[in-house]
Order: C-alpha cells, then sequence, then structure tokens
C-alpha cells in the first residue's frame, strides 16, 4: 500500500529557480504593481462593456416601447354588456402579453432573420386581430341597432330557431366570446357560429307578392287558363323560387296573396331545411289554383260586362236609383215612384219604377207598377182655399210652387218625411 503523502513546508524548486533567473537577468519586478495596473486596464474594460449593455439595453427598450405604442390594442367597450366587456378585456390582455414577448424578442434578433420575421409575424397577427375585433364590434352594435328598427318588418316565413337565435344575438340575450383572430364568437344548438356568419331575418317581399299580383292580373284579365297559359305561369314560378324561394315564404306566411289559399302548408315546410323543396311544390300547386280561380273571375265579369252576353231584364242597381220623386209624363204628375235604369230581356236600357223605397215590385210601364200610391189627380190652387187633407199651409205653399199639379199622395209623402226628420 502506498505511503500518504504529507503535506511540505519547504521552498518550491520551481519559484526559487524563477527567482533566481529573473535575478540574473538583472531586472525586478514589482509584484503588487503589475497586479494593480491589470486591474486598472480591467476596470475600465468593465465600464465600456456595462456601459454598451446598457445602450443596447436602452435601444432595446425603446425598439420595444415603439413596437408597444404601434401596437392597435385600443378598442371601445364601453358599449357592450358586462360579461361582452370582460371577454373582450380578457382577449386583450393575452393578446398583449404575446405582443409584448414577440417584440422583446425581435429587439435582440438581426432583422432579416427568419427568426426575427417570426416575432414580426407574430406581432402582426395580434395587430391584425385587434384590428378585427374593432371591425368585428362595430358591426356588432349596427347590427344590433337595424335588427330593433326593422323587427316589424321581419317575415314570419323565417325558419323560428334562426329567428330566436338572431334574436338572443341582438338583444344581448347571447354572450359572445372573442375567438381567434378578434373573431366573436356565439354559441347555438348547432354549434359555435361566428358572427360574420350570421344573417338578419329577411323581410316580408311586398315585392315578390307586387310581381304576383301582377301575374294574375294578367290572367283575370284574359279570362282564360289554358294549358300552354298554364305552363308558362309555372315557369316564371319556378324561376322566381330559385332565384329567392325566401320571398315565397314571405308571400305564404304574411298574406301577401289574396288569390291563393296557403293554409295546406304545414310550418315543419318553413322551418325544416330538407323540406325546402316540398313547401315550394306546395307553394306552386297552391298559385296555380289561385291563378285559375281569377282566370274563371275575370272570364264571369267579362261577360256580366257585356249586354250581348248578358240576355235577361236587370234592374238598376242602388247607385242608379232615384228614390221617392213624383214622376210626371207630359208635364201631368204621374204619383211618387223609386225609378232608375236597368236592362231588359233583350239587354237594351230601360227605365223602371216601383213603389216608394220598396225592395221588389219593378216594373217598365208606369201604368203596371205594383201597388202604385194613388190615381194621380190634378189639384187646383185657389187662394186662402185648400184641399180638405192639407194640414200643414206653409208646406203646401211651398210644394205647390214646386209641383203646379201636387197630388195628395205626394204631399203626404213629403209630411211623412218632414214628420222623420
Amino acid at each position: 500500500m502506498a505511503k500518504k503523502q504529507g503535506i511540505s513546508y519547504s521552498a518550491d524548486a520551481g519559484l526559487i529557480r524563477g527567482e533566481g533567473a529573473m535575478r540574473q537577468a538583472g531586472s525586478f519586478v514589482d509584484a503588487a504593481k503589475s497586479i494593480g495596473a491589470g486591474f486598472d486596464v480591467t476596470s475600465k474594460e468593465m465600464a465600456r462593456g456595462i456601459a454598451a449593455r446598457k445602450n443596447e439595453q436602452a435601444k432595446i427598450d425603446a425598439n420595444v416601447a415603439n413596437s408597444i405604442r404601434a401596437m392597435k390594442g385600443n378598442v371601445d367597450v364601453t358599449g357592450l354588456t358586462a360579461t361582452d366587456q370582460k371577454a373582450v378585456n380578457t382577449f386583450l390582455i393575452e393578446q398583449k402579453d404575446i405582443y409584448a414577448q414577440a417584440a422583446n424578442a425581435a429587439s435582440t434578433l438581426k432583422p432579416g432573420t427568419p427568426e426575427y420575421t417570426a416575432q414580426v409575424d407574430i406581432m402582426n397577427n395580434v395587430n391584425n386581430s385587434f384590428v378585427a375585433l374593432k371591425e368585428n364590434l362595430n358591426s356588432y352594435e349596427l347590427g344590433k341597432t337595424q335588427y330593433i328598427d326593422s323587427s316589424q318588418d321581419f317575415s314570419e316565413g323565417n325558419n323560428i330557431g334562426n329567428k330566436k337565435f338572431t334574436s338572443d344575438v341582438f338583444t344581448n340575450k347571447n354572450p359572445f366570446r372573442v375567438g381567434a383572430g378578434g373573431n366573436l364568437i356565439f354559441s347555438s344548438d348547432k354549434g359555435d357560429v361566428d358572427f360574420k356568419d350570421i344573417d338578419m331575418p329577411f323581410k316580408k317581399n311586398y315585392e315578390a307578392a307586387l310581381e304576383l299580383d301582377n301575374m294574375y292580373k294578367a290572367v283575370y284579365s284574359s279570362g282564360g287558363f289554358d294549358e300552354s297559359q298554364r305552363n308558362s305561369f309555372e315557369t316564371k314560378l319556378r324561376a322566381m323560387a330559385a332565384s329567392n324561394p325566401d320571398a315565397f315564404k314571405s308571400v305564404a306566411a304574411d298574406g301577401l296573396n289574396s288569390y291563393a289559399n296557403y293554409n295546406n302548408i304545414t310550418p315543419d315546410m318553413y322551418d325544416d331545411p330538407t323540406k325546402e323543396n316540398e313547401f315550394i311544390e306546395a307553394f306552386i300547386q297552391n298559385t296555380l289554383n289561385g291563378a285559375q280561380k281569377a282566370a274563371a273571375n275575370g272570364k264571369a265579369a267579362k261577360k256580366s260586362d257585356d249586354p250581348n252576353n248578358n240576355k235577361g231584364a236587370r234592374t238598376p242597381t242602388p247607385s242608379a236609383i232615384k228614390y221617392g220623386e213624383e214622376v210626371f209624363i207630359n208635364g201631368k204628375s204621374m204619383g211618387v215612384y223609386d225609378y232608375g235604369y236597368g236592362y231588359d230581356a233583350d239587354g237594351n236600357s230601360v227605365k223602371y219604377y216601383r213603389k216608394p223605397h220598396g225592395d221588389k215590385g219593378w216594373t217598365t210601364t208606369l201604368g203596371d207598377a205594383p201597388d202604385p200610391t194613388t190615381t194621380p189627380t190634378t189639384t187646383t190652387t185657389v187662394p186662402n182655399e185648400y184641399p180638405e187633407w192639407v194640414t200643414d199651409k206653409k208646406l203646401y205653399d211651398d210644394l205647390i210652387s214646386q209641383y203646379p199639379n201636387l197630388s195628395k199622395e205626394m204631399y203626404d209623402y213629403k209630411i211623412e218625411q218632414k214628420n222623420k226628420k
């Protein structure tokens, strides 16, 4: 076993030889002075290094500060609900932290290098998300205003589920969260929905209703709806359905067509997307039936307006009747009658007479008028002398000035009218 070496307190031979060599060389080295000079040089270099590092750090800090100032993170949340404000603020804090870290890393890298570019891309993406968030929030606030202003014009033909979802979104009942890129995300029964993909409910389509009305008027005016006309009408309906099926949903659900009946269209045809074709077919068939009816009505109206197609006597219409007037023939009073013009059996215009204010008994011959008031008489006026049936002297004087041949019937009629007042 080797003997353990002890600690030697003798002079080191190497150090002695070195000391001898230095003395032989004829020079003396002041170790303390040499060490001091070395410290002076080192401290100056350290000071310069520290200053340089501080300058570099200042540049980095300046670059970061400039980058932070360039960050477009000022988003107004004052118009949002407390829940939505929290969602926006959480997103902003997270993204600003990502931006600051990227800005700090980029400031230590050489511009143009892949590492530097990667950090700049991160900052740009954050900035772009802030810009998108601002735009989405502005659109959201505008959408809420538009929704309220237009709510009375929305059609009943909208999908009821979609209509409720949209209502909740624009009336602050469905809070959002901020997703990647600054998008507003809303929850629905069908999953997450990006705000940009939310459509307003469609409005009542009066334009489509007017177009259909004009089509019906053309059919009504023609009075016909043969196979060729029916095919043409149907082709136009299918073209309209292809371009905007929601227009037909509005016409049917909002009752904008007075010619056709759409009561056989069930609610699921409006709300189930898989039944849209079923809805269109039902709508088209009902509309064609309405057109058939319009054509029949038009044909009947034409026949009614053409005397040659309407043989048969027709008494006066109410607007053509003169009620309770004394009738004179050749200056002679024939009594008090209702009268007016109608048509005889051959479609010729003739004058009809009847008992005053009666509902029936029209005749074209005055002498044959049913239940005439009396046989017309001639009254001779003698000063201060009046017929025995006169009960109102002043009325008699007024009437005799209008009707020189005043009859008892006319007088009685006027007394009756006066008493009613």
